[in-house]
């Protein structure tokens, strides 16, 4: 690999930062160096600690921001764009328009790229596998260009399939005008970066690539060393991305697993190369040490059938809406309380997800969650002859 030897300067930032779903409080980054691995890790302590230009911990399951620290301030985009190109592959492989066994054809313009590159040459066919090695493990800008090309087809279209998926998941700051994000005018954001982790983490495939080491691509001609010192060390550890260039300095998008949870950091224009993994590692530590995932159970009370007036049968079933999973303090399982609202009876005709209550989920902090409660079934109007036939067994009881 090859990097930049440039090295930002402080960032000195002060702003306010907590859970977007949540209502969880924390500071925001500022000036000053990182926490070591035996102090106890805080959010206001990682705030006055970080020295990145822009940060975010994000847990992807839940869809949590946990920490933001000028989570949406526009910055360069740089070797993050391959994220992009990996994230388009992958829908193609998913879709079985593509395989990993595919080739493709280097072009002129992969071949003219310069930077970090496995010396591919015009004309030369890869593998779509070792192109994606090299763009994961390696950051090859020509490896970039040539696996862009070869599912695009030409620049131009890349750039626009790599904008329409930027708005399709909610990338809002995102935007590219090149394949190797190298362009000044091709920028994201920390938070669109780990809305953007969060979704290469469904495709178990490319998990093999993001936690690689050392590999070789060219039949051995090139060794990809794997930048993101965390693969090596940190437990749980699912890959993504370290890079540093000219264009936005020191950076690192580092995901993990434990109990259940995908917490994800992102860590850009850090002061030096080795604070984006110290900063990255202390973010992981301070999710996985002070949250839960939270999933709480519907009673049986909640959803026992409701009286129908009037209908062809008497009672209809009743269901809850999706209960998603909760991000919550670790610990705090025992303070969700749960409170439901339900209509004592309904009147006929009734229809299958008609609304019949609400189920609501609190904290301390107040709502949670809520959903709606719907009836099961339709029950349509009682007819004359169910009520006379209801009318001759209320009889034949009484005898």
């Amino acid at each position: 690999m090859l990097f930049s030897k440039k090295l930002l300067s402080k960032a000195a930032i002060l702003l306010a930062a907590g859970i977007l779903s949540l209502n969880y409080s924390s500071a925001a980054c500022a000036d000053g160096g990182v926490l070591t691995e035996r102090q106890a890790v805080t959010a206001d302590a990682l705030a006055s600690r970080c020295s990145a230009e822009a940060a975010v911990l994000y847990e992807a399951n839940t869809e949590s921001f946990i920490l933001e620290c000028e989570s949406e301030k526009s910055v360069s985009m740089g070797h993050f764009a391959k994220l992009m190109t990996v994230y388009l592959t992958a829908e193609k492989i998913n879709s079985g328009e593509l395989t990993l066994e595919d080739t493709i054809k280097a072009s002129q313009k992969a071949n003219s790229q310069t930077g970090t590159v496995i010396w591919l040459d015009a004309g030369e066919e890869i593998p779509v596998s070792e192109l994606l090695k090299s763009v994961i493990i390696g950051n090859a800008n020509d490896g970039c260009v040539a696996l862009a090309e070869g599912i695009c087809g030409d620049e131009k279209s890349y750039v626009e399939a790599a904008n329409s998926a930027a708005v399709s998941l909610d990338l809002k700051a995102t935007h590219f005008e090149d394949i190797t994000g190298m362009n000044k005018n091709s920028v994201t954001c920390a938070k669109d970066i780990a809305k953007l982790c969060g979704k290469l983490l469904e495709y178990d495939f490319l998990q093999e690539y993001f936690v690689t080491w050392i590999d070789e691509v060219r039949g051995g001609k090139t060794q990809l060393v794997n930048t993101n010192r965390l693969i090596k060390s940190y437990n749980g550890i699912r890959g993504m991305k370290a890079c540093a260039s000219d264009v936005n300095g020191n950076c690192l998008a580092a995901a993990a697993n434990r109990n259940g949870m995908d917490m994800i950091a992102v860590i850009i224009q850090s002061e030096t190369m080795d604070t984006r993994f110290s900063e990255g590692r202390d973010f992981l530590d301070y999710g996985f040490n002070s949250f839960e995932l939270y999933k709480p159970e519907i009673s049986k009370e909640i959803t026992k059938s409701v009286q129908v007036k009037n209908g062809e049968y008497s009672d209809v079933g009743v269901a809850a809406g999706k209960i998603p999973l909760m991000l919550i303090p670790k610990g705090s399982s025992s303070n969700v309380s749960q409170s439901f609202e339900r209509k004592e009876y309904l009147t006929a005709p009734v229809k299958k997800g008609e609304k019949v209550g609400l189920v609501r989920y609190v904290n301390a902090d107040g709502v949670l969650f809520e959903t709606d409660l719907y009836a099961k079934n339709d029950v349509d109007k009682m007819s004359w002859g169910i009520a006379l036939k209801r009318l001759l067994l209320n009889l034949l009881k009484l005898g």
